[in-house]
C-alpha cells in the first residue's frame, strides 16, 4: 500500500473536528431546548401560583369584609341596646311602679343610674338612696358599681361644700385643707 497524502489526514481531521463540532452543537441545542421547556413549564407553574395567590387574596378580602360587616353590626346592636337602656333608665322614675317620687330622683348615668333624695320634694328628706338599674333581676354590677356599693356599706360617704370664691381665687377650700 502506498502512502496516504498529508492532505487526506488534514481532510479527515477536519471532518472529525466538524463532526465533533456538530455533535457539540446538537448537544447544546438539546440543552437549550430542555432549558426552554423547563422555563415554559416554570412560567406556567408561576402563572398558576399567581392565580392561586390572587384567588386566596380575594377570598381573604371577602372574609375580612364579611367579618368587618359582622363586627360593625354587632357594635351597632350593642350601641342601640346601650342607648335604649339609657333612655329607659332616664324615664324609669315616671313609671308607676317606681318606689320613689320622680321629683326626688336625679339621673346620673355612670357609675350609678340615680340618686334619690327620698322625700325632699315634700320637704321631709328621709334618706338618700343610690339606685342602679339592671335589666335582669340577677344582673351583675360592674367593678365601679361594686366599689360605690362598698363605699356606701362601709360608710365612706361624705358631704362636701365647695365655694366658688375659693375656686376662682385658686385656693383650697378651708374645710378641705
Amino acid at each position: 500500500m502506498g502512502q496516504v497524502p498529508l492532505s487526506t489526514y488534514v481532510l479527515i481531521s477536519l471532518l472529525v473536528f466538524a463532526f465533533a463540532l456538530a455533535i457539540a452543537l446538537m448537544l447544546t441545542l438539546i440543552k437549550l431546548e430542555e432549558a426552554r421547556s423547563k422555563a415554559e413549564r416554570l412560567e406556567g407553574e408561576l402563572h398558576l401560583l399567581q392565580q392561586v395567590l390572587r384567588t386566596r387574596e380575594q377570598n381573604i378580602e371577602l372574609q375580612l369584609r364579611a367579618r368587618e360587616a359582622q363586627v360593625r353590626q354587632d357594635a351597632l346592636q350593642r350601641s342601640r341596646a346601650v342607648i335604649s337602656g339609657k333612655i329607659a333608665e332616664t324615664f324609669l322614675p315616671y313609671l308607676p311602679w317606681f318606689p320613689y317620687n320622680p321629683q326626688d330622683a336625679r339621673f346620673i348615668g355612670s357609675p350609678i343610674d340615680f340618686i334619690v333624695f327620698d322625700g325632699l320634694s315634700a320637704g321631709d328628706l328621709k334618706q338618700i338612696v343610690i339606685v342602679e338599674v339592671k335589666k335582669r333581676r340577677n344582673g351583675a354590677l360592674s367593678e365601679r358599681q361594686e366599689a360605690v356599693a362598698r363605699a356606701v356599706r362601709e360608710g365612706r360617704v361624705v358631704f362636701v361644700r365647695l365655694s366658688l370664691d375659693d375656686v376662682l381665687a385658686d385656693r383650697n377650700p378651708s374645710h378641705l385643707a
